[in-house]
């Protein structure tokens, strides 16, 4: 009876695991095949603002290329997310200065405070911490740019602070929350 268990365990455990890969294909293709379709998107919209069009046009112009740039950023997280699932992408841990790296993060998202009238700040920061960069400028990118959409008019803080022998990064807002 044990050993009967034990086989169908291992099944279900093969099946969720190709279940799991078939999943992180999908999802790394899917992402890929919509970036040419989004990239051409947002060449149109920018060779639109380009045409001298009056502040009403233009106004729907930039609504739309908030939203574009808003599917790019969904797409760019599936991809990575389903590049770490796939296990063809390893971490690259390096020294990573905080402070540059949250000076990078705001510059990325000013545009996207103003149109949301809200003020993103950081807390300056010496802290130095061995990480891969790319990844962990892709998650605090994410919740920055999540604090801001739900935080209209209110303003959103990046920081960090010692936590024992770890440092604790924070993305601090107003919104209404989850």
């Amino acid at each position: 009876y044990a050993s009967s268990l034990l086989e169908r365990i291992e099944q279900a455990r093969r099946e969720a695991d190709e279940a799991n890969f078939a999943k992180s294909r999908f999802l790394a293709q899917a992402s890929h095949d919509l970036r040419q379709p989004l990239h051409a998107i947002s060449l149109f919209t920018t060779s639109l603002q380009e045409t001298g069009l009056n502040k009403p046009q233009r106004q729907i112009v930039e609504r739309i290329d908030r939203a574009l740039q808003s599917v790019a950023r969904l797409f760019r997280s599936l991809l990575d997310l389903s590049t770490l699932d796939s296990g063809t992408m390893a971490p690259k841990p390096e020294p990573v200065a905080l402070d540059e790296l949250f000076q990078e993060i705001v510059q990325q998202n000013v545009q996207l405070a103003e149109w949301g009238n809200s003020e993103l700040r950081m807390v300056n920061t010496r802290h130095v911490v061995l990480t891969d960069r790319i990844l962990l400028l892709t998650m605090i990118q994410n919740l920055v740019s999540n604090a801001l959409k739900f935080s209209a008019g209110r303003g959103v803080i990046l920081g960090c602070r010692p936590r024992g022998s770890a440092i604790s990064i924070e993305v601090w807002d107003q919104g209404y929350g989850i």
